[in-house]
């Protein structure tokens, strides 16, 4: 049995009677997250397949999005930066990565930029990670949120709960208006037979990123570029136009609707305006601000 395949209790083992029973009621009710009680930490915990755990979140895993469904999480806080691992990583795809960009309002930290959608899935996935699908990116914008509104508690990798003043920045560093900065997703889109197809869960198999998940766009998505509620699909895509007229942080995004020109990823940023899921550039785009985050399963190689 592989590192992956290893049973992983929900639970820690000293879980409480009490604690037992909120999971339960959590799993007959309706709630998006399952959390497991706050378990203490100190500087000696040990990292969970990462050097430093504190630098990622726990996004809870999901069963009820069929084939975008995941297993428990470990996203980073900050989109991915130039190290000596990164480096080596980039050189055996052949490219070279510096940090392009900064990101200035309020969290600061220097970030890779100037990286194609390709580049940055590969780089992602040879660093034993891999790129948030859609799907995966709402439901991270959701938890953040629900950490600061609702008092959602939110772990980092070592358990520790994050305090909500870094919540807040985390969340406003994707959704901020501001400076303009982006990151990749792992979302292709193919026209074939007269239907849109989302390509998804890319892996890299000579050399080459080949999508584990192919499935045609479910009806109902929101194919106009304006702004939309945040309710999303289980592939992760909007559902409803927003009844405002103005983009308003934590009530709405822009959406650009994926094209049929099978030349369509996605990538979500903020700029001067609003912020946005964007699903209408090519995957040779680049810019100097358009990085990317990454995840990892937690426990896992990948």
């Amino acid at each position: 049995m592989g590192e992956s395949d290893q049973i992983r209790p929900l639970l820690p083992i000293t879980a409480s009677q009490k604690d037992l029973e909120s999971v339960a009621e959590a799993l007959l009710s309706e709630n998006t997250y399952i959390n497991a009680p706050e378990i203490e930490t100190s500087d000696s915990t040990p990292a969970i397949g990462v050097r430093d755990p504190k630098s990622y979140l726990i996004l809870p895993g999901q069963s009820k999005y069929g084939k975008f469904s995941y297993p428990e999480m470990l996203v980073t806080k900050r989109r991915l930066a130039d190290s000596a691992e990164v480096q080596k990583a980039a050189q055996s795809l052949g490219s070279t990565i510096t940090n392009t960009a900064l990101q200035k309002d309020g969290y600061a930290y220097d970030y890779i930029g100037n990286v194609n959608w390709s580049r940055a899935l590969s780089l992602n996935l040879t660093l034993g990670g891999r790129t948030l699908h859609p799907r995966q990116h709402a439901d991270l914008r959701k938890m953040l949120q629900d950490g600061i509104d609702n008092n959602l508690k939110v772990y980092d990798g070592s358990r520790a709960t994050v305090p909500k003043g870094e919540l807040q920045e985390i969340y406003n560093d994707i959704l901020k208006t501001g400076n303009y900065r982006g990151e990749w997703l792992d979302a292709d889109f193919k026209f074939i037979d007269g239907k849109l197809w989302i390509y998804s869960g890319h892996q890299l198999k000579g050399g080459k990123l080949e999508p584990q998940i192919k499935e045609p766009l479910e009806s109902g998505n929101v194919m106009e570029d304006c702004l939309v509620d945040l309710k999303f699909n289980r592939q992760g895509f909007p559902t409803a136009k927003s009844s405002l007229n103005d983009y308003q942080q934590g009530k709405n995004i822009h959406s650009y609707f994926p094209r049929s020109d099978n030349n369509s990823v996605a990538w979500f940023g903020a700029g001067s305006g609003w912020a946005g899921l964007y699903c209408d550039v090519g995957p040779s785009s680049g810019d100097g601000v358009l990085g990317v985050r990454a995840a990892k399963i937690l426990g896992g190689n990948k």
